[in-house]
């Protein structure tokens, strides 16, 4: 199954989006330590030319749509997709908005 995060929260497909988060310092500095921990689990990273993919064990979609849900929510300017591709969870973060690539590889862990 697919899941398309950008239908969580505001509409995210403006191609002229602001690159800011809604969370307090606080609260985004707590989500970034949830990315860290949760990047440990990756089987696979790469960058794509406007964000990163990233791979799981399936048995990790409940708790990777959750943090991918909640990072839609608060940071509009990105496009997170989650999906399964033969057994694994592939989540992709991206953004037509070649500012948004330094908070993608804050999130993601990826070089851009």
């Amino acid at each position: 199954p697919h899941v398309d995060m950008r239908s969580y929260g505001r509409c995210m497909t403006t191609r002229a989006r602001t690159v800011s988060c809604d969370l307090t310092a606080a609260a985004a500095a707590g989500q970034i330590l949830e990315w860290r921990d949760v990047e440990g689990y990756a089987t696979e990273i790469e960058a794509l030319p406007t964000g990163a993919r990233l791979r799981f064990p399936a048995e990790l979609e409940p708790r990777i749509t959750d943090l991918a849900r909640r990072e839609a929510v608060c940071c509009a300017f990105l496009d997170i997709n989650v999906s399964v591709d033969g057994g694994e969870l592939v989540l992709d973060v991206t953004s037509e908005n070649q500012e948004a690539l330094p908070v993608i590889a804050v999130v993601t862990g990826v070089s851009l």
